[in-house]
């Protein structure tokens, strides 16, 4: 069975999304730099060993089995 980091998915949106926003708002940011952010955030959450879901998944509701995470564009 596979186990979904729930504590971790709250500490990168309650925690970190927060300090990112702050940080990166005034300033505008290249797509290079977006995308290693959720390359960070998603090797936080499955400890580098690689995705276990997909993260269209991770974003979903939960309703619809998701957690609701941050997708960064």
């Amino acid at each position: 069975m596979l186990e979904v980091p729930q504590g971790k998915a709250l500490i990168l949106k309650s925690l970190i999304t927060s300090q990112l926003v702050y940080i990166l708002s005034p300033i505008q940011s290249s797509a290079e730099a977006i995308k290693e952010i959720n390359t960070m955030f998603y090797n936080f959450l499955w400890n580098g060993k690689g995705d276990k879901l997909k993260r269209n998944v991770m974003i979903n509701y939960y309703s619809q089995g998701g957690l609701k995470l941050i997708f960064f564009f």
